[in-house]
């Protein structure tokens, strides 16, 4: 089974047991929107994959030690999240759904 089709909680258990790592499933999920975004145009904007990949290993080396910069380790650890078009975020192009706004890049991330 791809990494990909697998459901929140089992993607988080194997993430946690350490049977997969944060990378292998950053590295399936930019090669999933790789091959789907052209044909679905669901994802606006992307950041680096390689910036993501070491942010993946960070995540990996956090497990290892069994905690992070704020605390202990949570079930959303390592898991790839997408950010609604509809939400500024700093330094990423927003579009807020409007061709109006299409290279539109806040400089600071919106209130939620």
């Amino acid at each position: 089974m791809d990494i990909t089709d697998l459901p929140a909680h089992a993607l988080s258990s194997a993430i946690l047991k350490r049977q997969v790592s944060c990378r292998e499933v950053m590295r399936a999920t930019l090669a999933r929107i790789e091959s789907v975004n052209p044909v679905h145009n669901a994802i606006v904007s992307l950041r680096d994959g390689d910036v993501l990949l070491r942010e993946a290993d960070e995540r990996d080396g956090q497990l290892k030690r069994g905690t992070t910069p704020t605390g202990p380790i949570a079930w959303m650890h390592g898991m790839p999240q997408a950010i609604k078009d509809m939400a500024q975020t700093a330094g990423i192009r927003t579009t807020l759904g409007s061709p109006l706004l299409c290279d539109f890049v806040p400089t600071q991330d919106g209130l939620m």
